[in-house]
Order: structure tokens, then C-alpha cells, then sequence
């Protein structure tokens, strides 16, 4: 039941943000058209980043190396409970510099978000996203956009927290602060 009513409501979200102008062909505003084509930024993309001091995100083979690394070392805990391996992830994250090793700051970052998202933490998978974002040259609200997405089990307290953060990133997109 709260499953069918957190669906009527990203309906209803996607429609309140698609533009319905009578006789002008204009084009649709849902989220997936307010951020572009998806596709067309396949990867880390630098569209929606300003230039800052942020470091340019690993390459995709050295992500995988590390990432396997990872969840070697960290064998046992992805088999428990999520928040604990999310919470250790973390930690190693937080003692790893970027500088020194971006590769392994990025995936720790990315792997602790995912923990996180499995474990029904939102507030800490969006903490870490926007990590990530403030020290990697990503494209955050295509990032935010997969992070709500891919989010298991959106029912109850959790889905109300995806859908305010949909609104929000709407709001962003759609009514940029001057």
C-alpha cells in the first residue's frame, strides 16, 4: 500500500514538473529532462561542475582495481550488516587523503553511499554523495537522480525523505538561486 502511494507521488512529481503549455510545442520537464540526457554524460561528467580546486575523478580501470581491493579487505563485512560496513567504509574514508590516494578516497566515498542506500540511511547516503561531489568533478544532480533511483525499499519514512530531496533537486533545477 505505501509502496503504491509513493509511487502515485513521484508520479504526480514528474507531472507537476513536466511543462504542459497548450498549443506551443515546448519540451517535457520531468527530472530525467531537467538534467539532460543521461546517456550523453555516461560517466563522471564536468557540465554541471564550476572550476574549483576539485579533483578530477579516477580513471574507470584504477576504480575497478581499487574497488576490487576493497572488497577483499572488507570480505567479511559485506556479508553482515550493512550500517556497520557502511560505518566502517567511512572511517577509512574519512583517515584516507585525496591527495594522496584519490582512487581509494573516491570508491570508499562511493562504496559507503551504497552501504548506506542498502542499510535505508538516507541522510547518510546523500552526506556522502555531496563528500564526493565536494572533492570529485562529478555531475551531482545527475548523481542524485541515480542515488534516488536506485534507493532499495523507498516505502514509509524513507520514501518521504526521496521524495523531498526529488523536490528539492527540482526546485534546484528548475528555480536556480540568482
Amino acid at each position: 500500500m505505501r509502496a503504491a502511494v509513493v509511487g502515485m507521488m513521484l508520479v504526480a512529481l514528474v507531472a507537476f514538473a513536466s511543462d504542459r503549455s497548450f498549443g506551443q510545442q515546448q519540451p517535457r520537464r520531468g527530472l530525467d529532462n531537467l538534467l539532460g540526457d543521461t546517456q550523453e554524460t555516461a560517466g563522471p561528467a564536468q557540465a554541471f561542475v564550476p572550476a574549483t580546486n576539485q579533483l578530477d575523478v579516477p580513471a574507470e580501470a584504477e576504480l575497478k582495481d581499487v574497488d576490487k581491493q576493497i572488497k577483499t579487505a572488507y570480505e567479511a563485512d559485506y556479508k553482515g550488516n550493512p550500517k556497520l560496513l557502511a560505518e566502517k567504509l567511512n572511517a577509512a574514508a574519512d583517515e584516507t587523503k585525496e591527495k594522496d590516494d584519490p582512487a581509494f578516497k573516491y570508491v570508499l566515498l562511493l562504496e559507503s553511499q551504497e552501504a548506506f542506500m542498502q542499510a535505508g540511511d538516507v541522510d547518510n547516503a546523500v552526506q556522502l554523495l555531496n563528500a564526493r561531489g565536494g572533492l570529485f568533478k562529478i555531475n551531482m544532480p545527475v548523481e542524485k537522480l541515480k542515488l534516488i533511483k536506485e534507493f532499495p525499499k523507498p516505502i514509509g519514512a524513507i520514501g518521504k525523505k526521496l521524495i523531498d530531496l526529488s523536490l528539492k533537486m527540482t526546485d534546484e533545477v528548475t528555480c536556480p538561486r540568482v
